[in-house]
């Protein structure tokens, strides 16, 4: 079996309003697997997730299948990361050698239950 030249970072989110998923989601980057998970993040803050207008904070929780890498809000200066954000995302690699990244939108509710639920993990932060 040949060795995989190149790997890809495949990324989908969820839809935020009425007609935001009219050419649907997912997207791919070329990857070489040296990359850090803070590298990925800063990929999809930058190219995938949606800039909010004025007044509006979506808060994204970025997960690699089943584990919860970070969590994003667009008007904040620095993710929260759930990982060590200096790990490569080579670790994260599917099968096929792509790494595929899902971003939840968490709205109020969904938003307050989690960082509940990090502030007991004995993560602290301010909103």
């Amino acid at each position: 079996m040949t060795k995989k030249r190149f790997h890809y970072l495949i990324a989908d989110r969820d839809s935020i309003c009425a007609g935001d998923d009219l050419l649907g989601h997912v997207r791919k980057w070329k990857v070489s697997g040296d990359e850090t998970i803070a590298d990925a993040v800063s990929i999809l803050l930058t190219k995938h997730l949606p800039c909010n207008p004025p007044n509006r904070t979506e808060t994204w929780l970025i997960s690699c299948r089943e584990v919860e890498l970070a969590v994003v809000q667009q008007n904040w200066e620095n993710p929260i990361y759930l990982v060590n954000a200096d790990e490569k995302v080579s670790n994260y690699f599917d099968e096929r050698g792509d790494l595929p990244i899902y971003s939840k939108c968490l709205w109020e509710k969904e938003r307050e239950k989690f960082f509940k639920t990090l502030q007991k993990r004995g993560l602290n932060f301010k909103l």
